[in-house]
C-alpha cells in the first residue's frame, strides 16, 4: 500500500526538472509517511469523546437547549428560522437581506455565514456556540435592528 498523501502526478515539474513536492513537504519518492494516514494513538484520541457517552450526551443536551433557546429568540426578533436538528440555524428577517445582517454582524465582531445562491441569498447560518457566544450574538442582532436603516 502506498501513502495516500502522494498525488497521483509525475514525480519531476515539467517546467524546471525539479522534484514535486508532497504536501509534507517532502518529495513524492521520499514522502517518510507511513502506510496508514493516522497512528494510532491517534486514532484512541479521536474515538475519546464517544466513548464517554455521559460526555456526549452532555454536549448533545447543551447544543438542543441553545439552539431551542436562540430559535425562540430569533422568532421574537422577526426572523424567520428554518427547522434544524443541527448544530446550526438558518435565518432570515423580512426587513433586510442575508448580506446586510452578515455584514452588520460581522462589524460588530460576529461571525456568521452567508451564502450568495439564488435559494439562500436572504439567508443566514448561525452556528450553535455557548451561552456567551450566543448573548453576544443576540445583542450585536438587538443593537443592529434598533438603528433605522437608510432609504
Amino acid at each position: 500500500m502506498s501513502c495516500p498523501n502522494i498525488r497521483a502526478a509525475p514525480t519531476r515539474c515539467p517546467s524546471t526538472g525539479r522534484r514535486r513536492l508532497t504536501r509534507h513537504g517532502r518529495s513524492a519518492t521520499t514522502c517518510g509517511r507511513p502506510d496508514r494516514s493516522t497512528t494510532k494513538p491517534h486514532l484512541l484520541t479521536n474515538q475519546t469523546p464517544y466513548k464517554d457517552e455521559a460526555y456526549f450526551q452532555q454536549k448533545r443536551s447543551t447544543i438542543i437547549g441553545n439552539r431551542e433557546s436562540l430559535t425562540a429568540t430569533l422568532i421574537q426578533l422577526g426572523f424567520d428560522v428554518l427547522p434544524s436538528s443541527a448544530n446550526f440555524v438558518f435565518v432570515r428577517h423580512p426587513s433586510h437581506t442575508g448580506q446586510a445582517l452578515s455584514a452588520a454582524l460581522r462589524e460588530r465582531a460576529v461571525l456568521v455565514r452567508h451564502f450568495s445562491g439564488p435559494r439562500a441569498s436572504d439567508f443566514i447560518r448561525i452556528t450553535i456556540g455557548s451561552n456567551a457566544e450566543l448573548d453576544r450574538l443576540t445583542d450585536a442582532l438587538v443593537e443592529f435592528l434598533a438603528t433605522p436603516s437608510p432609504m
